[in-house]
């Protein structure tokens, strides 16, 4: 165990990857180096589960194409690249001793929520990604998770009670720069469609919501529907497509019976990290590779 965190420590002082700005269950900053070895030079490289954006905050390729099925997410990437300095402003403008309190807390998720009647209306998209921001660093351990009543989602997180809080300036600095000094192409669609849109020779990289460990240890659903074990054989499917035309793919998943029957047959690395949500436990995953 301390091996393993003097490892994961000195993985991340000698290499100092590129942050996100967000928070986010299942990043992959502590175990990029074990990652992006498995990357070819490539003119395009391709991310249909963005989420927090450590990996591809770190890569250097001509293009991007970069994709989350949340539409918070891709909302928030493509405010940052989009609406310039001013969104900037005003996620900084909610970081605030008086909003980091229990009651604003839930008074401003109750906000977020009601925008969501107004997601299609552009003119609401920056007061909804500058309020994403705040709930993802004020809410528990960064989890996204949501509910869905009359076809209407809620995020539901609870408040972590943090100390202090403070804007990610620096992050989102550096990740508006990087978007806009890059060819970036951001979108919010089904994996499948993305696939639909590879070209012969992309580097593509997949993080899935991971296949659970066991019965209690299930969260899939951060994007407001469950990613099933179907899901994760069409990805492999896809996968496979991409493979044979030429593309690159490697997938991160969870270590456990299911993963190693999903993918036998294929090389894939076993390899340790240390997990925050939960117990903070170190655990197995797997980096399965696909094609050359």
């Amino acid at each position: 165990m301390e091996a393993v965190l003097e490892e994961l420590k000195q993985i991340t002082e000698e290499n100092k990857p590129n942050r996100t700005f967000l928070k986010w269950a299942g990043g992959k900053t502590k175990i990029l180096s074990k990652i992006l070895k498995h990357f070819n030079p490539s003119k395009r490289f391709v991310e249909p589960f963005l989420g927090g954006g450590s990996v591809f905050l770190n890569v250097k390729y001509d293009k991007y194409l970069i994709n989350d099925i949340n539409p918070d997410l891709s909302l928030i990437w493509s405010c940052i690249k989009e609406r310039g300095p001013f969104f900037l402003e005003r996620c900084c403008s909610l970081f605030t001793e008086e909003n980091n309190k229990k009651d604003k807390y839930y008074e401003l998720r109750e906000k977020f929520n009601e925008l969501e009647k107004n997601k299609k209306f552009r003119k609401y998209d920056v007061e909804r990604a500058s309020l994403f921001l705040y709930l993802n660093k004020h809410c528990w351990n960064g989890l996204c998770r949501y509910s869905i009543k009359n076809n209407i989602r809620k995020f539901n997180v609870p408040y972590a009670n943090y100390k202090s809080v403070n804007c990610p300036t620096d992050q989102l600095h550096f990740c508006q720069s990087y978007l806009n000094k890059n060819h970036v192409t951001i979108e919010n669609k089904h994996f499948k469609e993305i696939f639909d849109m590879v070209k012969p020779g992309d580097m593509i990289y997949c993080d899935p919501p991971y296949i659970p460990i066991s019965d209690t240890a299930c969260f899939t659903a951060y994007a407001g529907g469950e990613f099933t074990e179907d899901d994760h054989s069409d990805l492999l499917e896809e996968s496979h497509k991409a493979a044979a035309n030429g593309c690159k793919v490697v997938i991160s998943n969870s270590f456990c019976d299911k993963t190693q029957k999903l993918y036998e047959g294929l090389n894939y690395e076993e390899i340790k990290v240390i997990r925050n949500i939960g117990k903070g436990e170190l655990v197995k995953e797997l980096i399965v590779t696909l094609g050359d």
